[in-house]
Order: C-alpha cells, then sequence, then structure tokens
C-alpha cells in the first residue's frame, strides 16, 4: 500500500484502487477493512511532516473514499528521477547538451539494484517493469548526448557493455554504430550490425528496423549527411572545452545564424484571433513533434502578411536563425524542394562542393545540420505537400510555417487557419492605414462602402487605397462609385505590381478542364450562392459529380462553403470569372442558365402544390414540374423554397439581361418560376419578388411576349395587395 500511494504522489487514490493495485483479483473479503488498518498504521509510523506554512499534516491524508500522499519530489527517488528526466529534455531542446548530460547522469544515479524488489503486488510488478524501461530510456540519452558532444571514445565501451547486457535493443546498436562510425571505425560498425541482424533472425526471425538497415547503408556508402554530422559533433566538442558558457550551446561555434525572414507587413491590420492561435501552435513548442502549421486560403487574402507578421514576433524563440522561401506554388513554375534545399544548406554553412547530388541525402544533411537546433521555417506559397515534405526539419525544436491557396490536408499540422477576408472593421482599419486617417475619419460611411465594393479582400482594400493615398484630390465616395461599376472596377483593381485579376488568373490557370468549367459556370448562373442540386443542373452533371466539382475549387480557393452543400464565389472572383467568360467567347452559360431556370421552375412548382393544394389558381398556371425535385411534406417544400428564394430570384433577373436564341423562353421560365415564389408568403420577402416581377414584366413586353407579361403582373398585383393591409396596419 504504501508503494502505490507513494508512486501516486499528490493524487486521491480510492480504497478500492488501493485494493486492486495491492491484491488484484485475488483480494480478500477483508481488504477494504485491511487498507484502512494499512492506513492507519502508515499514519502512525510516518509521523508528522511540516507544511508550507508551517502547520503539522498528516502524510497520508483521507481524501473521499480513498487517501493521498504528500511527499514531495526531494523526498522520493522515483520523482525525482521523472523530474531529472524532464529537465534534461528541456535541456536539450534549449540545445544546452552539456547541462541535459550532467542531468541524465544524476537521474541514472539515483538508482540502487532493482526497483521495488520483493514487493509483491500487480502494482509493484508493473511500476517495476516502468522503472526498468524509464532506466534504460535514460541510458540511451546519454549515449545520444554523448554522440551529440562528440564523446564517441568514450561512449564505445559503455554501449558494447549495454547491447551485450540488451542484445535486442536497437536503439542501442543503432547509437554503437554510429559511435564507431565517428570514431573512424567504419568496418567495426559495419559488424555490430551485422551481429544484431544474426542474433534477431536467430531469436525471433525477423530483420533490424528499417532506420538501423538505412543506418548500415548510409555507412556502407560513407553518407556526406554521417559525415556533416561528425564534423558538426566534433565541433562541438571543442566548443565545450575550456568550461565556458559556450559549454551549454551544441552549436557548432562557425554554424552560420541565418535570418532571411523578409521585412513585416508595415500595414497588417486585423487577424488578432489567427495570430494568437499560431502563435500559441508554434511559439508554445511541442515535446512530441515539430510544429508545422498552415495557413490557406483564396489569392489577396493576406496569407503571406499573416505568416511574416506571426514569423517576426516568433523571431526571439528561435534563436538558430529563421529560413524563408517562396515556393512559388501558385506560378506556372514552382520552385523544385531539390533547389529550394540547395540553397538552405548553403545558408546553413555547406559549402557548395559538399551538398550531395540528389534530393534524398540533401534533405537527411539539412535534417541532420537542424537536429538540436531552434529554427524557424516559413515556406510560402505552396502548391502540394510533395513541394513541402522534403523541407521539413526532424528535430521538435524547429517549427515550420506553410502557406498557400490549396489545402494541404496531409502535412501533419498542430494548426490549419483557413484564411477568410477581413471583417469590415478591420477592412476600413486597413485603409486608414494606407491612406490616412484624416481622409477616412471625413468619410466614415463611404469608407465602409468602399471595403464593402472590395470584397473585404485585403489586396482589393490596399489597391484601392493606395490608388486613394496617390491621388489626394480624390474622395472616399468617389473611389466607392468607381467600385460600383463592374467595368470601372476592373481598372481599379490594379496598380503597378498589384493586381487583383492577375492575382486570381495564377489559380485559374491551375484548374483542370473540369474544374474550370465548374467555376466559370457556376459564377455565371450562382448568384449570391448555390445549392449542389442547383449547380448539378446548371452542370448537367449527377449531383455527386457536382458535390465533388464544387469540393475541389474549395480546397483550391476559388469557392467558399456558406452553409451545408452551399457555395458561394466571393463577389471579385465572380467578377474575374464573367470577364474571363466574355473575354474567351464562353458559350455554355445560357445553356447552364436555361438547364438552372428548368431546375428552379419544376422544384418550385412540386413545392407550390403543397403550399395551396385546394387553391383552383395551382392547375391553371400549369407549371412543369417535370426533372426537379420532389418533396414529402410541406415543411420539406417551405424549407426549400427558404434556401433558395434569394438565388432563384437573381436567376430571374439574369433571364431579364439574357440576350441571344432562348431569350423569349427564359423570360417564360422566369415569370412561371416568380408564380412558384408568389405561393410561399412567409418564406419569400415581398422585396425579393416584387422588383424581379416588376422587370420581366417590363422585359416581356418589349420583347412581345404577352403570356410572361400577364404572369409577371399578376404576381405584381398580388404581393401590391399584400401590402396593402400592412400599410393600413403602420
Amino acid at each position: 500500500m504504501l508503494v502505490c500511494l507513494l508512486l501516486r504522489a499528490g493524487r486521491a487514490v480510492s480504497v478500492d484502487g488501493i485494493v486492486d493495485s495491492v491484491w488484484g483479483p485475488q483480494a480478500p473479503d477483508t481488504a477494504v477493512s485491511a487498507v484502512r488498518t494499512y492506513a492507519w498504521r502508515l499514519r502512525k509510523s510516518l509521523g508528522e511532516r511540516k507544511g508550507e506554512k508551517g502547520a503539522k499534516a498528516p502524510t497520508v491524508v483521507s481524501v473521499g473514499t480513498g487517501y493521498r500522499m504528500t511527499v514531495g519530489p526531494d523526498q522520493l527517488d522515483a520523482l525525482r528521477v521523472e523530474q531529472l528526466a524532464a529537465e534534461a529534455t528541456r535541456a536539450r531542446d534549449a540545445r544546452r547538451a552539456e547541462t541535459a548530460r550532467t542531468l541524465v547522469v544524476q537521474s541514472l544515479s539515483l538508482w540502487q539494484g532493482e526497483p521495488l524488489a520483493k514487493v509483491p503486488g500487480p502494482f509493484a510488478k508493473q511500476q517495476r517493469a516502468r522503472l526498468d524501461a524509464l532506466r534504460l530510456a535514460l541510458m540511451e540519452e546519454r549515449f545520444d548526448l554523448d554522440l551529440l558532444l562528440g564523446r564517441h571514445a568514450l561512449a564505445i565501451p559503455d554501449l558494447n557493455a549495454f547491447v551485450t547486457e540488451h542484445p535486442l535493443r536497437e536503439r542501442g546498436h543503432g547509437q554503437l554504430m554510429r559511435a564507431l562510425y565517428a570514431d573512424g571505425q567504419q568496418a567495426a560498425a559495419l559488424d555490430a550490425f551485422e551481429r544484431l541482424r544474426r542474433r534477431l533472425g536467430e531469436e525471433l526471425g525477423v530483420d533490424p528496423s528499417h532506420e538501423l538497415r538505412s543506418l548500415h547503408q548510409r555507412i556502407l556508402r560513407n553518407d556526406p549527411a554521417l559525415n556533416a554530422v561528425r564534423r558538426t559533433e566534433a565541433a562541438s566538442s571543442a566548443a565545450a572545452a575550456p568550461p565556458s558558457a559556450a559549454d551549454h550551446d551544441c552549436r557548432p561555434a562557425t554554424a552560420p545564424i541565418p535570418a532571411q525572414l523578409p521585412p513585416r507587413p508595415a500595414d497588417f491590420t486585423g487577424r488578432a484571433e489567427a495570430v494568437s492561435g499560431l502563435r500559441n501552435a508554434i511559439g508554445g513548442g511541442c515535446e512530441a513533434a515539430m510544429p508545422v502549421a498552415r495557413i490557406s486560403g483564396m489569392g489577396g487574402v493576406g496569407k503571406t502578411a499573416l505568416a511574416l507578421h506571426v514569423a517576426h514576433l516568433l523571431k526571439p524563440q528561435f534563436t538558430d536563425g529563421q529560413l524563408y522561401a517562396d515556393l512559388g506554388g501558385s506560378g506556372p513554375s514552382p520552385a523544385r524542394p531539390d533547389a529550394v534545399l540547395v540553397s538552405f544548406l548553403a545558408s546553413l554553412g555547406v559549402p557548395e562542393d559538399k551538398i550531395p547530388d540528389n534530393m534524398e541525402d540533401r534533405a537527411r544533411l539539412y535534417r541532420s545540420l537542424l537536429d538540436g537546433r531552434r529554427v524557424l521555417v516559413l515556406l510560402d506559397d505552396a502548391r502540394d505537400a510533395s513541394q513541402v515534405r522534403p523541407l521539413l526539419p526532424g528535430s521538435h525544436g524547429c517549427a515550420v510555417l506553410v502557406t498557400g491557396r490549396p489545402r494541404i490536408f496531409s502535412l501533419p499540422t498542430v494548426a490549419q487557419v483557413d484564411l477568410d477576408v477581413l471583417i469590415p472593421d478591420e477592412a476600413v482599419a486597413l485603409l486608414t492605414r494606407v491612406c490616412g486617417p484624416d481622409r477616412v475619419a471625413a468619410e466614415p460611411e463611404a469608407a465602409r462602402s468602399l471595403v464593402s465594393r472590395c470584397g473585404l479582400l485585403p489586396l482589393a482594400v490596399r489597391i484601392a487605397a493606395t490608388r486613394l493615398a496617390s491621388r489626394p484630390a480624390w474622395t472616399l465616395r468617389a473611389m466607392a462609385e468607381r467600385l460600383a461599376d463592374q467595368q470601372a472596377r476592373r481598372t481599379a483593381m490594379q496598380i503597378g505590381d498589384l493586381d487583383v485579376h492577375a492575382c486570381f488568373d495564377l489559380s485559374y490557370r491551375q484548374l483542370t478542364q473540369c474544374q474550370v468549367r465548374a467555376f466559370l459556370l457556376v459564377a455565371a448562373v450562382g448568384e449570391p450562392d448555390i445549392s449542389v442540386s442547383a449547380a448539378a443542373a446548371a452542370l448537367a452533371v449527377e449531383e455527386h459529380v457536382a458535390e465533388e466539382l464544387l469540393e475541389s475549387l474549395v480546397d483550391a480557393a476559388m469557392l467558399s462553403v456558406v452553409a451545408p452543400n452551399r457555395y458561394r464565389h466571393h463577389s471579385l472572383l465572380r467578377d474575374f470569372a464573367r470577364t474571363r467568360i466574355r473575354a474567351a467567347g464562353f458559350s455554355g452559360a445560357q445553356e447552364a442558365l436555361d438547364r438552372l431556370l428548368a431546375f428552379l421552375v419544376s422544384t418550385a412548382g412540386a413545392a407550390a402544390t403543397w403550399a395551396r393544394p385546394t387553391d383552383p389558381l395551382e392547375h391553371a398556371w400549369a407549371l412543369d414540374t417535370a426533372g426537379g425535385l420532389r418533396f414529402t411534406d410541406a415543411d420539406a417544400a417551405r424549407d426549400w423554397i427558404a434556401a433558395e428564394a434569394e438565388s432563384a430570384t437573381a436567376a430571374v433577373m439574369a433571364a431579364t439581361r439574357s440576350t441571344g436564341p432562348g431569350h423569349r423562353a427564359r423570360l417564360r421560365k422566369a415569370a412561371d418560376l416568380l408564380i412558384a415564389l408568389n405561393r410561399f408568403r412567409c418564406q419569400v420577402r415581398h422585396e425579393q419578388v416584387a422588383p424581379a416581377a416588376e422587370v420581366v414584366a417590363r422585359v416581356a413586353a418589349a420583347a412581345g411576349d404577352s403570356r410572361s407579361v400577364a404572369r409577371a403582373r399578376f404576381v405584381l398585383a398580388s404581393e401590391t395587395a399584400m401590402c396593402v393591409p400592412m400599410l393600413e396596419d403602420a
């Protein structure tokens, strides 16, 4: 019982837990009363100890239905060992290898024979195994630190003894191989591997691990990465003598400290939540693995600005330097990872003639040089995971920030930021920082209108603000009015080397042919957003195909999800798509609108039969309900109408703007769609339907389509009649 409480010091252990620990399934009927008797005897035997404020407190404290031991780590060797091991890990992470080794040696010195020798019970057996495993891990950690400090020759005798006593511990054999190789004993290192291979084959019928086989091959071919590690360790050893403050720094004295980050964006604004999350994820460190954070989003949304802002904030924590690479993933010629590795290795002090020829060896050398160091790596504008993986360090003391338009899901990240546009206040703040506070303060409403017409996109706001800054005579209101016109907005959204459409074009050129078609057609007909079923109709594909295409555009940062099964283009991306349609003479937009209108009319007509099933006018309208969705009850019909009302009225307006063949047929579908929407007074707002009906009536009259005129005027009259009681009530 004493062992059970000691090794859980500071934690309450229930009586049942103590019974299980001491006796296991063979507990006698008197076990509970025996535990209470033992607790009383322990209190009596151990006496009292002084509390933090000088008061006397029992060593064994009753807590609820159990007991807690209040011994401290300095009074218990097992706790002290774990404390020293944790301190050693922190010291190594901080590049203080000499201190880490001293702490490990101290912890090993606390072992005096077999732990918990002759103590019976299942808990004691379990803890013996745990403490034995901890001792072996600490011994292997000491050997690692010996190698890191360049003490290969001194470590070899102890390593030989260790692998003899523990012949199946592969980590120890690997350490022995590295020590022998670093000491210039290549043949002995290879022989150590061969002995282990035979032993594993004879006793277990298995081969050495992949890591050991790889190490064996590297020793065979005299891998330059191993040579670099050997030189690094030798330099660390030289730096450790004579003793000084440099003893705690295992970095080679001549190793350069790269500082490659581009300047911090001077006008960075907002993003407080994203900044905080990234700082905690990257700067907080990770004992288990190296932290990698991904920032993704559409072009111009500010991914690089956010990454640079966070990276500069984290610089003090990464004292061994910062590496930066523009991977060019959104452009036509993305950087090759092997070429980036050449640049990184040169920055880390590797002479050009010592850089390996192939990418795998370069990556191994890169990871070896960063092992045990605190380096922040910023990989900007990545295209995919294959471009990033070779550039990831292996040491958890390093950290990586990755930006890119696509969502790179296969990277092992600790944080993912899918960056959206700015909120209005942040956009106005960015406008203020670039064009000046006095002008924004003089026209606050115009400022909000301006950033709204920029779609709250940081690049667009920055371009508009830069134009204003270079034209002091312009008012914010004049600029906002200019941005209201689509053609004028295209010109206004570029200045110098900043160009919103050129930014979008980089992503557009990476789309497949199927994605291009979906991107253009959805932009042409899906306003303000579109459902999967409506997109399937417009694209003339099955729903599951439409969903896959839309999701692939989301992953490419060319579309966003606004609700389950609903997607939307950013307003400036929609402008870009429509510009591409006009420039390329894309002929599919009218046909897509025809298919969308047919789908909406048939589905809305099916829904309308649930709205007023006894209304005799329902049969008079003779709406075509073939080919759309079907509903099993009125609630489902009303829900669909409520979700689609805004998009449906936008499709009606698109029909009035259409030209060429099929114009009158589109007007008829638009009028029929208004008839169906008019049945749902609670789900469709008057200000949605009435203006659309007025436009349809006017355009249909000009086209000589009396049928559409009549239906549109009926809807308009119905909507007006509905408003009369509201006006009287008002």
